[in-house]
């Protein structure tokens, strides 16, 4: 620290109020540089001392000049803990007094001040700044005292971003390589072409007997996964089965009852 006066090239000695007295060698009588002492005794978050000079003449009066010892600032908590550039935070400590500057550091080692309003010595409102990276950062408070201790914070995305963990799309289940995602059954099963349906129909031919769909219409069920609608059967021979116009299902198909068919002109 400096002093500035008059007739300091005599001084002997500085003294800092009950803190205690530094020796001093001036060089200008107009000016004198000294180490300020410790005040390991402080217990309140600033101490004002009044200083001295002491030189050949005497002692400057005392009052005159003050000088103010600050205890560093310590944070205890912040609330919440964790938030996105634009939120407003409280922080809670002691120590709060002419505070400068509140300081994010983010999870990559970068830092940002913010913006604050002190509110007391023992709390203070900072808002989270932009441009940090997220993750687990601290933040610390300097004042006259120095820096404060280093408190956890965490920042966070901005909510309505959408940033979460997506599946990565190289590894979602297909259907067709069309790069969608694989419907559930019932959509699979409505979603299969009307053409192939179509193709599974029982159809009529010239001579009015009924024709059995083409392969791949099994009575299980077309590959579309839709079950076909014809279920195969044989007309008996006149000679062999009622005149009625009833047809009897062939070996091995049973049948609900019997069906009927297309009478024929003779």
């Amino acid at each position: 620290m400096t002093l500035f006066g008059t007739n300091f090239l005599t001084g002997t000695q500085v003294g800092v109020g009950s803190v205690g007295n530094v020796a001093v060698t001036p060089t200008q009588p107009s000016q004198v540089t000294f180490t300020a002492p410790a005040n390991p005794g402080q217990v309140g978050t600033v101490s004002t001392q009044p200083v001295t000079i002491t030189t050949a003449g005497g002692t400057s009066a005392s009052g005159t000049t003050l000088i103010d010892y600050y205890l560093a600032p310590a944070i205890t908590s912040v609330v919440p803990a964790t938030g996105t550039a634009g939120d407003q935070i409280t922080i809670n400590g002691t120590g709060f007094v002419n505070v400068d500057t509140v300081t994010f550091t983010d999870s990559a080692a970068a830092t940002a001040t913010a913006v604050f309003t002190p509110i007391s010595a023992t709390q203070l409102v900072a808002t989270v700044p932009g441009g940090l990276a997220t993750g687990a950062g601290t933040i610390t408070i300097h004042t006259c005292g120095g820096n404060s201790n280093a408190q956890d914070f965490t920042i966070t995305w901005p909510p309505g971003t959408g940033h979460r963990q997506h599946e990565p799309s190289s590894r979602r289940p297909r259907i067709g390589g069309t790069g969608g995602d694989v419907p559930p059954p019932s959509a699979v099963a409505a979603a299969a072409p009307s053409a192939a349906r179509a193709r599974c129909r029982t159809s009529a031919g010239s001579n009015g007997q009924s024709v059995p769909p083409p392969a791949g219409c099994a009575p299980s069920g077309p590959p579309t996964g839709r079950p076909c609608a014809h279920v195969p059967h044989q007309e008996r021979p006149p000679d062999q089965g009622p005149g009625s116009g009833e047809r009897v299902p062939p070996r091995g198909i049973k049948g609900s009852g019997p069906v009927p068919v297309h009478q024929r002109s003779v």
